[in-house]
């Protein structure tokens, strides 16, 4: 057991609920995955994430090959379908840039897929318990949607899969298993794809 795994074992003792990154460094760590977990939390470290430097997609991008660079062979071997995700990115086809309105039970938000990858999230004033506004990166791997977000890495990523709904309406399978429905509200204000709809 290398060092890591050993520090790691003992900070979950002292700290039952525990961080997500602490989580998931002892998952890595007691399937014998020392060098993925290892290379994920210096990264996680190392990897500077300010979006007004760079994009949450940049971020990411950065943090994603940093892992694959400190992993060694079998981490990168394990690493390859996370790596695989953000190496079709970036990736915006127009049938999901526009103005969304999100639907996930009582909550109710405005979308903005941008065109050019960023995305911003408000909450209507009818959502029962809004969550402040949301802002960062999408794009499209296979038939499903990345958020990166400007608050920071997001580890594992958030990637929700798609059901289109016919040509204006699509719904996104939540990590939880919920689903959040997207309807068009407006995809004219966009350069590249307004003329598209």
């Amino acid at each position: 057991m290398t060092p890591l795994c050993a520090n790691a074992r003992a900070l979950h003792q002292c700290f039952r609920a525990g961080s997500l990154a602490l989580w998931v460094l002892l998952v890595a760590c007691s399937e014998g995955r020392p060098e993925l977990a290892q290379a994920i939390e210096g990264c996680r470290r190392g990897v500077r994430f300010d979006a007004k430097e760079r994009s949450a997609l940049a971020s990411t991008k950065a943090f994603v090959a940093c892992v694959d660079s400190h992993a060694g062979k079998d981490g990168r071997r394990l690493f390859a379908e996370k790596r695989a995700i953000f190496d079709a990115l970036p990736n915006t086809p127009c049938e999901y840039v526009g103005i969304w309105a999100a639907t996930r039970g009582k909550e109710h938000y405005r979308v903005v897929l941008d065109e050019d990858g960023s995305f911003h999230a408000d909450a209507y004033r009818d959502t029962a318990r809004p969550r402040t506004a949301m802002s960062g990166s999408w794009g499209i791997a296979g038939q499903q949607i990345v958020w990166m977000y400007d608050t920071g890495l997001t580890w594992p990523p958030d990637v929700n899969a798609i059901t289109p709904l016919g040509k204006d309406a699509f719904e996104l399978k939540e990590v939880d298993g919920s689903t959040t429905r997207y309807d068009l509200l407006d995809r004219s204000v966009f350069e590249r794809c307004g003329s598209n709809s």
